[in-house]
């Protein structure tokens, strides 16, 4: 236990470091070194599922899984069950970070959930409560998701005082659910929350998860500069924790706020920066949406020059997505069309028209796969109810015919008692009557000798009378 403590206090020496904040590259380089110093095998378990949990913002997600299943091993091996809860959960979010089928993820969530409850971890709870609620969103049911969200809430008000970092995860899934359902007053209000439940208590993370979206939300009410200090607030965030994931939706956000002031030259400038970046870590796909709003910016600045060359690096890149494509072809129909090159513009455009069919085709497969997805899931859920219905009309009539059974035990054995009891009287009866008769038959004994000792005597008693007459 002394060395458990002690590791502890030298885990988070090392990784709660005040002078700067520290990327999820270097939480994992800290807590492998801490896992290198101990031998506890509980400690090992929380530091294994820490990695796990710490490659979830990374591209390396087979990490994920890899240290999870290390974890869940051990755990199983020395029956830590907190241990086992939080590697099933890793791996949960494994699946859904790699698109497994979402009852794969479901499986391993509600696994966890299932073993927390057992160890009375109500963190990991509420973290499997937020991880199915994601699942749900990811499978358009939305309003199991919500449910789910606002149960974590509730965990987190009945049992925890301080102002976890996972609270402000369930609060901003819980307004990313209510911006889906189109109720923006509810998604307001709960990304307005976790942007100050995350100013409040400094939690980086989950200001450079949500802040984009509290973004959006404010463009969509109509307040542009402030959405705009949210987005510089989470650019310089992001930038400091390394969360490349959360940077490059918000920055293409940054730039169209940028071009709809006009600052075509500032965007310019923050577009190139930021392909720059870009190039060196080989992001394909953000290189396609920085070089559509590159062209953007040209046609703006009237530099023909520029649009022709970031249309001819743009045709360059390998997309990989229908919907890249779509998007780059029409960015190249405007650049082309701009340049004075027809052809070309024209050439993109019916380009842009098949994808569009391609797309819309795909698109209500998907919605009809969706639909019957939804369907099989209701079907699901009700056979599921009618089976649950049935087991309970099959143990209500295992209740009754064990009620039954155990009357009929109890009437079976008050009947075999009063038998029993009757014989047993029956028995003192007898004995008490034959008794009785003994004594009977020892009476009239008696009196038989009685009558024949009275007639015996008779005679004797008048001769002594007579003397006695004589003798007088």
């Amino acid at each position: 236990m002394l060395e458990k403590t002690i590791y502890i206090f030298i885990f988070f020496c090392i990784i709660a470091i005040p002078s700067r904040a520290q990327t999820y590259q270097e939480i994992i380089d800290s807590l492998q070194q801490a896992l290198s110093m101990t031998t506890d095998q509980e400690l090992q378990v929380d530091m294994l599922n820490d990695i796990s949990y710490s490659y979830r913002r990374s591209s390396h997600r087979d990490s994920i899984f890899f240290y999870a299943n290390k974890a869940k091993k051990l755990a199983e091996e020395i029956g830590y069950l907190r241990g086992q809860s939080i590697a099933h959960k890793n791996i949960g979010i494994w699946h859904y970070k790699i698109a497994s089928p979402p009852d794969s993820a479901r499986y391993h969530y509600n696994k966890a959930l299932l073993l927390a409850k057992d160890a009375g971890d109500y963190y990991t709870q509420a973290a499997c409560l937020n991880n199915l609620g994601l699942v749900c969103g990811f499978t358009n049911d939305l309003s199991s998701g919500i449910k789910y969200y606002l149960e974590g809430v509730e965990i987190f008000d009945n049992y925890f005082k301080e102002n976890l970092i996972l609270k402000g995860l369930l609060l901003g899934n819980l307004g990313m659910a209510y911006v889906n359902v189109g109720d923006s007053d509810k998604a307001y209000e709960y990304l307005k929350r976790t942007v100050e439940f995350g100013k409040e208590n400094n939690y980086k993370p989950i200001l450079a998860q949500y802040m984009d979206n509290y973004a959006d939300i404010l463009i969509d009410r109509g307040d542009i500069e402030l959405a705009e200090i949210i987005i510089d607030e989470a650019l310089i965030i992001q930038e400091e924790i390394g969360d490349q994931q959360s940077r490059n939706p918000i920055l293409v956000r940054k730039l169209e706020i940028l071009m709809s002031k006009g600052e075509f030259q500032t965007a310019k400038i923050l577009a190139e920066e930021a392909l720059a970046e870009t190039e060196q870590k080989n992001y394909q796909a953000y290189a396609s949406f920085l070089f559509n709003k590159l062209i953007e910016i040209s046609i703006g600045l009237n530099d023909q020059e520029r649009t022709l060359e970031y249309a001819t690096q743009l045709e360059g890149l390998d997309l990989g997505f229908r919907s890249f494509h779509k998007n780059s072809y029409e960015s190249l129909a405007k650049a082309y069309s701009f340049t004075g090159d027809y052809k070309k513009a024209n050439r993109y455009l019916k380009n842009v028209l098949a994808l569009s069919d391609t797309i819309r085709m795909i698109e209500q497969t998907e919605e009809t796969a969706k639909l019957e997805a939804a369907f099989q899931l209701r079907e699901r859920k009700a056979e599921i109810e009618v089976l649950n219905k049935e087991k309970e009309t099959e143990k209500e009539k295992a209740r009754l015919l064990t009620s039954v059974l155990i009357l009929s035990i109890l009437l079976i054995g008050g009947f075999i008692y009063q038998l029993y009891k009757r014989n047993q009287k029956n028995k003192i009866i007898a004995k008490k009557n034959q008794e009785l008769q003994h004594y009977i038959d020892y009476n009239l004994q008696l009196e038989n000798f009685a009558y024949i000792a009275a007639h015996d005597l008779k005679t004797p008693l008048r001769n002594i009378v007579s003397f006695t007459q004589v003798l007088k």
